[in-house]
């Protein structure tokens, strides 16, 4: 019973931290550092957590689209093998950015170590054309 106490109590704490970010607003946000150089942006989005088939990006009328969806499910049984907890929880984030004058067909983007990197060479002001971005 003790051992089963210990671990409400850890399930709690837990519990408290994801209570506090919902009502922090802070959810359906992500860190994002955007750096620009002379001949490009370097885009670095923190996604710990999600994989990579789960993150789309797109880039149309000189706007960057980051979205990412991630589900965690788990189940606790006790030892007659008998289900006394499931979780489940969805998230889903989204952020766009203004980059203006971007070369939409040399567009790279990297997911290593749960940070989405996406280098966009600039080009002459002009018409682009939007499309998804694959993640290499």
């Amino acid at each position: 019973m003790a051992n089963d106490l210990s671990n409400w109590r850890d399930d709690f704490w837990d519990d408290l931290g994801r209570t506090m970010m919902h009502s922090t607003g802070a959810v359906g946000r992500f860190k994002t550092d955007i750096t620009e150089q002379t001949d490009q942006y370097v885009v670095a989005a923190e996604l710990p957590g999600f994989q990579k088939k789960n993150i789309h990006i797109s880039y149309q009328n000189n706007n960057l689209s980051i979205k990412a969806n991630h589900e965690y499910s788990a189940e606790q049984h006790n030892d007659d093998g008998h289900l006394i907890r499931h979780e489940r929880s969805k998230q889903a984030v989204s952020r766009s950015f203004y980059l203006p004058n971007v070369n939409h067909e040399q567009v790279k983007a990297t997911y290593d170590g749960g940070v989405l990197t996406i280098t966009l060479p600039k080009q002459q002001p002009g018409e682009n054309e939007g499309h998804q971005i694959k993640i290499d």
